[in-house]
């Protein structure tokens, strides 16, 4: 006997594997066109239920037509390995991670072929899209996607006021290595300076400062993540140390 779903709506059913503050967000915003249900260790299956969220199993979630992972990077390998038999043979698999070419690499290994693969990030958050995610961009990098499929996509995320780029995840992590890693390396390098507040400042200390402390409320295990599974976000963070000794030498 087929097992009743956790959820009975009228709308899109979306599974969603990840419940913290990015995945929060992320339910937040799709809840308000799709149906959710969502799975996180750290949550009971119908333990709690939001407007057009509902807690599930693994199990139910992966049934879903399309599932999306939002746990972090270090995690993704291990998630695929458990949903790899469970996903549905037409499902569409989306991870939102901040590195492109090795999860969309697991996926391609891990997942059965007959899976359609679409790596993207966002390119904000709860911080940057508090008041809305209008104008914001978000970046698709296809893994194994038919085009129409992908187009779709495209036009219903422009639909919702997004700027959509697609590229490839080599070229994404390329530009992101420069455009958030380091800048992320800059900012709790900045942090850790533990400097004072002082009254005589200008424009661009406060601007400097109030970055780098909203970029520390994104977790330590990300900042990590970002240079641990970026292959050219370590390069890009020589590259500064080496502009800093060369700065440094005109007062010497």
């Amino acid at each position: 006997m087929k097992k009743k779903s956790v959820v009975s709506s009228q709308k899109k059913v979306v599974g969603l594997i990840g419940f913290g503050r990015f995945g929060k967000f992320l339910a937040r915003h799709l809840s308000e066109k799709f149906s959710l249900v969502v799975f996180d260790s750290s949550l009971k299956p119908n333990s709690k239920k939001e407007k057009n969220i509902f807690f599930g199993s693994i199990e139910e979630v992966t049934t879903q037509k399309i599932v999306i992972l939002a746990v972090p990077i270090n995690q993704i390998k291990n998630v695929l390995k458990k949903i790899s038999p469970l996903v549905q043979n037409d499902a569409l698999l989306i991870d939102v991670c901040s590195v492109k070419e090795k999860p969309i690499a697991w996926m391609k290994k891990l997942l059965p072929k007959t899976v359609s693969i679409l790596g993207t990030h966002p390119m904000f958050g709860p911080d940057s899209a508090a008041n809305g995610i209008q104008g914001k961009t978000i970046v698709l990098c296809p893994g194994r996607i038919a085009k129409t499929k992908l187009l779709g996509i495209q036009q219903g995320l422009k639909k919702v006021g997004l700027n959509v780029i697609v590229t490839t995840q080599t070229e994404h992590d390329k530009q992101v290595a420069y455009t958030q890693a380091l800048v992320h390396f800059f900012a709790r390098s900045w942090n850790a300076m533990k400097l004072p507040s002082p009254k005589i400042t200008t424009e661009s200390f406060l601007k400097l400062n109030q970055i780098s402390q909203t970029l520390m409320n994104d977790s330590e295990e990300l900042f990590k993540d970002m240079f641990h599974y970026n292959r050219f976000s370590n390069d890009v963070r020589k590259k500064i140390w080496t502009a800093f000794s060369s700065s440094e030498k005109n007062f010497v």
